[in-house]
């Protein structure tokens, strides 16, 4: 599960982590494995929001919840976190959030990825989102956490919309083996209660994804 040791060629890198919840628990992972700032990691991703804009969204768990306006602040955000920080690579992953369903229109219906208003403003607010992580020049990485074959397959279509920007890491076989996502890997409980990677878990997976990066960024220099 994830690396066990960072790769010598994992240091000097500036990386900045937005999104959801996951994106905010696997920039941690990263800091955590990123010892006297071997690693500036910036992490900006916000718990509960992904990047639909939606006014309210429904858990499996909890009734229709209104979104917070937070949540809708990501592009001026994120611009703003490029500017300031000149990031060599961002990681982005709103798939778990986003994979709920939420209100994004006036309609009155809840609309999930299945529903075709709301995979047309998905897929156009992660192109808005990759043009503004990648305008000094960062790499943008994308996952495939959500062992779904519909989530899975619209994080390819992203990513092949934008060649050069973005590499899709398949983070997914880093805890699961198809469809089925052990909760102990060799020893190491892969999730919280709250389903986020923790302790060994996060950082296992932080070196996994810093490793990932590092490789991308010297293929390409």
């Amino acid at each position: 599960m994830g690396s066990a040791q960072l790769l010598g060629s994992a240091a000097a890198m500036t990386v900045l982590a937005v999104g959801d919840s996951h994106a905010r628990a696997l920039g941690v992972g990263m800091a955590n494995v990123s010892p006297n700032r071997l690693n500036l990691i910036i992490n900006d991703a916000m718990g509960g929001c992904g990047i639909m804009e939606s006014t309210q969204y429904k858990l499996s768990f909890s009734d229709l919840t209104d979104t917070p306006s937070a949540c809708g602040t990501w592009p001026d955000r994120w611009a703003e976190d490029v500017k300031k920080y000149h990031p060599q690579a961002v990681f982005l992953t709103t798939s778990n959030w986003d994979y709920n369903p939420q209100m994004i229109d006036n309609s009155g219906k809840l609309m999930t990825l299945a529903d075709e208003p709301f995979r047309k403003k998905f897929d156009a607010n992660m192109d808005r989102a990759i043009n503004i992580l990648s305008a000094s020049g960062a790499k943008v990485f994308l996952e495939n956490s959500v062992p779904n074959p519909l989530m899975s397959g619209v994080m390819a279509a992203v990513a092949a919309r934008h060649p050069g920007n973005t590499v899709l890491l398949d983070l997914q076989s880093q805890f699961c083996n198809g469809q089925v996502c052990p909760p102990v890997i060799g020893g190491i409980t892969v999730n919280d209660e709250s389903g986020h990677p923790f302790g060994e878990s996060q950082n296992r997976l932080g070196r996994w994804l810093l490793n990932q990066i590092a490789n991308t960024l010297h293929a390409a220099s």
